[in-house]
């Protein structure tokens, strides 16, 4: 029932007016009639042949239009948020967030009936849903993963004359403004139940949305292997630099390989232009591999990281460059890591001196 049919319904005065039988009848009603709609929705696969075959080769056009490619955040509370969309050759989109758990007062997940009662009887909200995903454009560009949504938590309490209930909740997760920054989570909120002394008779936490990793290697892509290190796979160059071009096959760069990067003032927010360049001797050809950069604070905390792959084209050569932009917000003075990984080798790693202005 929707709500205001079903205060009607519950209404201590009108109760013999809605006996359990006729909301039975109701009910069985509905569903046929949901079936007998259902049965012209489904296409068969001669369809779906004939649709795809009148398909081939045409062109979609865009024009004068904005395209949204960030992922949409959870529209429930607790709901996972939507992965980031992709545009170019070999682009994928990121993969949208689980949503949120929702449990008794001791972690236990609910029973079916107590969950659909949770679901819609409003309950307890969950404390958020999961942030979507950024977009990403480019050969190979691959979406932002959707955050999961936050957890929830439905129970009955015994209450005695002068109790006190104080919630606790918590702060937003941080969307990023930067390429490549890892989004910070929500945090959790918390419902606490004293005594009428101020004594802590129990806490309850429920987990707060959760923020999801940039930069993840879609799952058919391979990593760097013993054996292609062995072939002479290598990171040959890593640097951050102002400007570049290329011309006649060649790589111009103006202004790089930075020791030091001054900033007006912390925190301060800011994107790296990147070169990557890997060469190698022999590689075996059959699985696309990925590479990701990241960019650590001077505490050793990783707060961005870009996933870049070589593609199956790149390997009648013996080399590959990514030109790529990596961001964070620089929030203390120090050395800032940047470094290139594959799987479970740290295969280059560069220090930059994030210094204010005298």
């Amino acid at each position: 029932m929707c709500i205001a049919h079903a205060s009607v319904i519950d209404d201590p005065l009108l109760l013999h007016s809605y006996p359990a039988e006729l909301l039975r009848t109701w009910k069985e009603e509905q569903l046929a009639e949901h079936q007998r709609r259902r049965e012209g929705w489904p296409i068969t696969s001669k369809v779906a042949d004939e649709a795809l075959l009148a398909s081939k080769g045409a062109t979609i056009s865009i024009r004068d239009s904005i395209v949204h490619l960030g992922g949409e955040g959870g529209r429930v509370s607790g709901a996972g948020g939507g992965g980031g969309g992709a545009i170019g050759d070999g682009a994928r989109a990121g993969r949208g967030g689980n949503g949120g758990r929702i449990t008794d007062a001791d972690g236990k997940p609910l029973p079916p009936e107590e969950l659909e009662y949770f679901l819609i009887s409003g309950g307890i909200p969950a404390p958020g849903s999961g942030g979507g995903g950024g977009g990403a454009v480019g050969p190979g560009a691959i979406g932002g993963d959707g955050g999961d949504g936050g957890d929830g938590m439905s129970f009955t309490v015994e209450v005695q004359p002068g109790d006190v209930f104080g919630i606790e909740i918590g702060e937003g997760g941080k969307s990023t403004r930067q390429p490549g920054q890892h989004p910070s989570p929500g945090g959790d909120t918390v419902l606490r139940h004293r005594t009428a002394a101020g004594e802590l008779i129990r806490e309850y936490r429920v987990a707060g949305g959760k923020s999801a990793k940039s930069g993840r290697l879609p799952d058919d892509w391979a990593t760097i292997t013993a054996a292609d290190l062995e072939g002479g796979f290598q990171v040959s160059t890593l640097m951050p630099f102002t400007t570049c071009d290329f011309y006649q096959g060649r790589l111009h760069i103006l202004g790089g390989a930075w020791e030091a990067f001054n900033v007006p003032q912390v925190p301060y927010d800011a994107a790296w232009p990147i070169i990557c360049i890997v060469g190698w001797e022999k590689l075996e050809p059959g699985h696309m591999r990925g590479l990701q950069i990241c960019l650590t604070n001077p505490s050793g905390e990783e707060v961005s990281r870009i996933a870049v792959g070589l593609p199956q084209a790149a390997l009648s050569g013996l080399s590959y460059i990514w030109p790529v932009m990596i961001g964070a917000t620089f929030d203390c003075e120090g050395f800032w890591g940047l470094h290139v990984q594959s799987g479970k080798y740290l295969l280059s790693r560069i220090l930059i001196r994030i210094s204010v202005e005298a």
